[in-house]
């Protein structure tokens, strides 16, 4: 089941739970002749990362993916991931309350307090940017071996969210997890009923061509007010036309992690650590090797 917000200039589909969000904005785009479009979800079955790795999100998590036409992008597509970034950090900035920062990881990650708390996935369909923002708002499910990671550790970072750093949210976080714990108790009590409700729920389930009903913030849907102002920030973003090279490198480096980091492909760790040490106009980054100080250029998500 999904829901869609039309009072605004663009269409927010919102569903019960999709497979993945870039796999329904993929599968909309065939059927939705428009310029922007949003899809988001409570839930995923089979949410993906990067070099297809999975994502993990309970709900109460954004799960969003954002589709507009490539050629409205005013700045070079290599530079579309930093820019996406800044929108993002300055969204989830003011959400949080503690004396924290707020930092890009190049070229897709935002961290709070030096841990990942955002990651962002772009992929292309026909003409059309498919721009998937997964955030964690209420819970922080560490990343580890069950991503698909062949040279993962246990854990590979440690991870955070908004209500590690929002006592609101925090507030809002232990009510959804006691309720959770509730509802999974009472799945357990009624074994029988849940395959014939899940199978049920399937079948009547809306069509991509059916109007869905509206869409709806309750109270303490952090992630549903997070999803419609990143939504309205990147459209407005895209459609003001006057974003340049200059600014997203700007923009970018001036909350750029320096932090070392990891090459995604090194299962060494003391080979694969480099140092970032600049950001270059094109979106590519400086690195140093940590072992060596040798300089390499990164031109593609290579890094944990």
């Amino acid at each position: 089941m999904s829901n869609i917000d039309m009072h605004r200039k663009y269409p927010i589909l919102w569903y019960d739970e999709v497979s993945s969000t870039m796999d329904k904005a993929r599968e909309l785009c065939i059927h939705r002749k428009v310029s922007f479009f949003a899809v988001a979800t409570d839930s995923q079955t089979n949410g993906r990362g990067t070099r297809g790795r999975d994502w993990i999100s309970p709900k109460g998590n954004l799960m969003l993916t954002i589709s507009l036409k490539r050629s409205l992008v005013p700045i070079p597509i290599t530079l579309l991931p930093l820019r996406v970034g800044t929108i993002i950090a300055s969204c989830m900035a003011r959400r949080i309350t503690t004396d924290t920062q707020v930092k890009l990881k190049w070229p897709n990650d935002i961290l709070i307090d030096s841990k990942k708390a955002c990651g962002v996935l772009i992929e292309m369909e026909g003409d059309m940017l498919l721009i998937g923002v997964g955030c964690n708002v209420l819970f922080a499910p560490n990343v580890n071996k069950t991503t698909n990671n062949a040279h993962a550790s246990a854990i590979i970072r440690s991870a955070t969210c908004l209500a590690d750093h929002n006592p609101v949210y925090a507030e809002v976080a232990a009510q959804r997890m006691k309720l959770l714990e509730e509802e999974n108790i009472q799945k357990q009590l009624e074994p029988g009923a849940t395959l014939e409700a899940t199978e049920m729920n399937s079948a009547s389930s809306p069509t991509t061509c059916e109007a869905p009903p509206p869409f709806t913030i309750g109270a303490g849907d952090f992630h549903k007010e997070l999803a419609v102002e990143l939504c309205d920030n990147l459209y407005t973003w895209l459609h003001a036309g006057t974003d340049t090279a200059g600014l997203v490198h700007q923009d970018f480096t001036a909350n750029m992690d320096y932090s070392p980091q990891r090459l995604r492909d090194e299962p060494n760790e003391v080979l694969g650590t480099v140092i970032p040490t600049g950001l270059n106009p094109d979106g590519t980054l400086n690195v140093k090797f940590a072992h060596n100080g040798e300089p390499s250029i990164l031109c593609a998500e290579y890094l944990w």
